[in-house]
């Protein structure tokens, strides 16, 4: 796939922006198009069971980030 990073690009950039959140590398594609994820980047919050609860194309900033999670835990389960 174009435009896939290595894992040691992916590596240096967690480092340099001192992410401490999971990441992962997905060589196959095969969440991408679980998820129809047309290009990067795109913040998704999957639910258990790999249910897609919310997405958003495009960077999304931290407190838009936790206004959404805020507003999910809020919510009566299914």
């Amino acid at each position: 796939m174009a435009g896939v990073d290595t894992a040691a690009d992916v590596q240096g950039y967690l480092q340099e922006h001192d992410v401490g959140y999971a990441v992962g590398i997905d060589d196959a594609g095969r969440i991408w198009n679980a998820y129809a994820v047309r290009e990067p980047p795109v913040v998704a919050v999957v639910g258990r069971g790999g249910r897609l609860i919310r997405g958003s194309p495009g960077g999304v900033d931290a407190p838009t980030l936790r206004a959404v999670l805020d507003e999910l835990v809020t919510l009566p389960a299914d």
